[in-house]
């Protein structure tokens, strides 16, 4: 009955009205006023990590700083970023610190707009074949789903927009059977951060292998060839050192090496959600001595219990993303990279709130899919109560419901259901 009266509701919201002038009124000012935010944080070094970023490369480029030597344990969240991430914000050092931070404002703006429409030429490109494939104007409607998280981001000068985007343009590329851009693309995505390299295994995975070449170029070139290059040789072999021996603490650790502070409300990663619900681990939540643990197991039990879930979900994702690719039209491919990008929110040690930007791809695939299946459909009304309860949860952004992992929560139904719709996909119950 609830499935029923969402699907008629949506029926209702989903075509195109009037109101377009509007919307597009109440978005330039929404982007003025958050752009005025942004650069006023900045200004104070509050609620923003541009000065963090800016200082990262500073430091690291322009001081000759190994950061992952000096940096205290308070500055340590930005120190876990490959050295490769200093050259990204390192054209604007030298230029007036909030003229930097406006620049970086507009770049991510502009991302944002050209990896929606990505998004929406993608599912065109995937859904023509089915007849029904959705206007390329929708490119607005998961940023709207996701509009909480795309703002902060926003407003707080962070990076993910800018990884998010590579990854989605590396897919869009595939698509297009442009292999050597998303291998190129994706590549550089993983010399910033290392889990948009979950792709890479995808692709080795589906027997592509030009992406796999291209992408190991692509991180080459970024790690081997042009760090050196602005680094100098022993600076460069010295700073590898120190950062490996801390990507090392992170494998073997996971975020534990960060202590307590590493589970509290803001991290929203499946590590996170296991500590703080099985183990007497403060969840925060804004407030001191905040617990929502149900069990309390030993640290290392739980650690290695996380590790275990993490090798299940990964086989898991294998399982289901199984079938050879044979063509590049089949809309299925859009389920398997909503799967894929959601699971590198669940296997990294740290999966902030902001990361989860990246859920603006299978907002996008369940909504392409929703309209595209026969209403009278079961598939439909399961498909569109999941992603409405990921909206909903993803917009309780307050530290209390953080501290109950609702947004990881949220994220997991979605994954559940969109797995579950591709396996009857590829056993032939239902036609793509």
């Amino acid at each position: 009955m609830i499935e029923k009266i969402l699907v008629a509701i949506w029926d209702k919201i989903s075509n195109p009205g009037p109101a377009r002038k509007a919307a597009r009124i109440v978005a330039v000012l929404l982007i003025l006023i958050v752009g005025t935010a942004t650069v006023y944080r900045a200004s104070r070094s509050h609620g923003s990590q541009y000065d963090d970023f800016y200082n990262f490369s500073k430091d690291l480029l322009y001081d000759k700083i190994n950061i992952y030597q000096a940096y205290s344990f308070e500055r340590t969240t930005i120190a876990k970023y490959p050295p490769f991430f200093s050259i990204l914000f390192a054209p604007l050092v030298p230029i007036p610190f909030l003229l930097g931070a406006a620049l970086w404002f507009i770049v991510g703006i502009t991302l944002t707009y050209f990896s929606s429409r990505a998004i929406a030429k993608m599912g065109w490109h995937l859904f023509k074949g089915k007849g029904t494939a959705p206007p390329t104007s929708w490119w607005v409607v998961p940023i709207v789903m996701t509009l909480v998280i795309v703002m902060s981001n926003l407003a707080t000068s962070q990076v993910n927009i800018f990884i998010f985007s590579l990854v989605v343009f590396s897919l869009y590329s595939f698509l297009k059977k442009k292999d050597h851009l998303a291998g190129l693309f994706i590549g550089v995505a993983t010399a910033i951060k290392l889990t948009p390299g979950l792709f890479v295994l995808y692709f080795a995975y589906k027997g592509r292998w030009k992406p796999v070449l291209w992408a190991t170029l692509g991180g080459l070139a970024c790690w081997g060839v042009l760090l050196p290059l602005v680094m100098g040789p022993e600076y460069y072999m010295e700073v590898m050192r120190s950062w490996i021996a801390m990507l090392q603490s992170y494998v073997t650790e996971g975020s534990s090496v960060d202590g307590l502070a590493g589970y509290k409300h803001t991290n929203q990663s499946m590590e996170a959600f296991f500590y703080r619900y099985f183990t007497h681990t403060p969840a925060n939540g804004g407030f001191d001595n905040f617990y929502v643990n149900l069990l309390n197991l030993p640290l290392d039990t739980a650690g290695w219990i996380v590790k275990a879930l993490k090798i299940l979900l990964l086989l898991l994702l294998a399982w289901v993303c199984r079938n050879p690719l044979k063509e590049r039209s089949n809309p299925m491919l859009m389920l398997e990279f909503s799967l894929v990008i959601m699971a590198t929110l669940y296997i990294s040690p740290i999966s902030w709130i902001n990361h989860y930007i990246v859920m603006v791809l299978p907002f996008a695939t369940a909504f392409y899919w929703i309209s595209s299946l026969e209403k009278e459909d079961k598939t439909r009304g399961r498909m569109l109560t999941a992603l409405l309860v990921a909206v909903g949860l993803t917009y309780l952004t307050h530290p209390i419901f953080l501290a109950f992992s609702l947004a990881f929560f949220g994220s997991l139904f979605l994954f559940i259901n969109m797995a579950g719709y591709l396996k009857s996909l590829q056993s032939g119950k239902r036609t793509a």
